[in-house]
């Protein structure tokens, strides 16, 4: 996650009338049944958690920048694209999800380095330290690759990568990787039978890695279409201008109801987006979106007459007791309550995120206690195993205590 929009987190959304976003990661905990994932293809890479040193950084247009990174203590690296980090700043004491911008290893050995992209937002704090502040030889603490977003391929099926602004990051990487792909006649990785990426931007010399997609266009079934709003002070913009509509976009990939759409970009534009795409006759089963969002809540539906329609107050919802050992204290949560959720009105602080079980930042030790955990990537099979649950999208369906 990616994140050229600061403190942002990459999350899963449902389209309207449709699937979800990813493959749904619903984990009982131990004890409480058998672990059953959507996709075993889709689980997160059991990869890293360690610290990882600056190499470079690279300035790509007057506001984004290239930042690479290797692991301190050698090693490789790998990751799918379109998954990210989860990286902890304690310069600014502030964690933050960044998706990969740069090419997966086409095995199972990983890179030595791999680089995320980073827009600077006027007051962002994690964006405007590594903008004006890191440096060659840095360190930061970092865990992961999470996420599903890309990895469900159909071969033979064409794709349409539709982002705006900083939401290009994850398709860098899916686009590196098709290129790399194609180039060395490696199929250890499912390709699309053609991709057309249409990306919006502000001005021409706002288009990240302009030179590089570009170049990709017309090569192997694979079609960049970058629509500018507006001319750059260097640039009068000769493409396509204004902002992408529906009638735009069906001229642009008149099979558009037939391909797998991903979507990446700002709140307003990923909405527009998805209601282009229903008009437009895409099934919801084939719209996939990535968003960045920060420190939002997200409650869990409760069963029932409450379902759907807020929390359910009927005299029948079980309650469930939460001890927290380490704040000494325990809360009642209420059905459909997450752990979470009791933790803060109890006040007790505890790290978050993305609150929708993606970035992995509220990760915690479970000692006893049955929950169910929805989750979108944020946590592995083995830290499952080991007792850790994702406190944000984990519901009790007994009496729980928390380390």
């Amino acid at each position: 996650m990616t994140t050229m929009y600061d403190g942002g987190v990459p999350t899963t959304e449902v389209p309207t009338g449709g699937m979800p976003a990813t493959v749904p990661l619903r984990t009982p905990t131990p004890g409480s049944g058998s672990w059953s994932p959507g996709d075993p293809a889709a689980l997160p890479r059991d990869a890293f958690t360690g610290d990882l040193v600056c190499t470079a950084l690279t300035p790509i247009t007057h506001d984004v920048l290239d930042v690479t990174f290797r692991p301190c203590e050698g090693g490789t690296l790998p990751f799918s694209p379109g998954q990210y980090f989860t990286f902890t700043f304690p310069q600014v004491g502030v964690d933050r999800c960044y998706s990969v911008s740069s090419t997966p290893s086409l095995g199972v050995e990983g890179v030595e380095e791999f680089s995320i992209t980073v827009k600077k937002v006027p007051g962002g704090p994690v964006s405007t330290f590594l903008h004006e502040q890191f440096r060659v030889g840095d360190t930061v603490r970092a865990d992961g690759p999470y996420g599903v977003f890309g990895s469900d391929v159909r071969p033979g099926a064409g794709a349409l990568y539709l982002s705006a602004g900083s939401g290009v990051t994850p398709f860098l990487s899916m686009m590196r990787a098709r290129r790399a792909l194609l180039e060395s006649g490696e199929r250890s990785l499912p390709l699309w039978s053609s991709v057309v990426h249409v990306h919006a931007a502000h001005s021409p010399a706002d288009l990240v890695h302009r030179q590089e997609v570009t170049s990709l266009s017309g090569r192997d079934e694979t079609t960049f279409v970058p629509v500018c709003s507006q001319d750059s002070a260097a640039e009068a913009w000769s493409g396509v201008r204004g902002r992408l509509t529906a009638s735009t976009l069906r001229v642009l990939v008149p099979d558009v109801a037939d391909r797998e759409v991903f979507v990446c970009g700002p709140t307003a534009y990923r909405e527009a987006v998805l209601a282009m795409l229903v008009d437009l006759g895409v099934p919801g089963a084939r719209i996939h979106t990535e968003s960045y969002v920060f420190g939002e809540t997200v409650r869990v539906p409760t069963t029932g007459d409450g379902a759907g329609g807020g929390e359910a107050t009927t005299a029948s919802a079980a309650v469930f007791s939460v001890e927290f050992r380490g704040a000494g204290c325990t809360v009642q949560c209420p059905q459909g309550m997450t752990i979470l959720e009791a933790a803060r009105e109890a006040g007790i602080a505890h790290p978050s995120s993305c609150a929708e079980g993606v970035c992995g930042t509220c990760k915690a030790t479970k000692v006893s206690g049955e929950v169910e955990m929805d989750h979108q990537g944020g946590i592995r099979l083995r830290e499952v195993r080991e007792g850790r649950i994702l406190p944000c999208c984990s519901v009790p369906v007994s009496d729980v205590v928390m380390e």
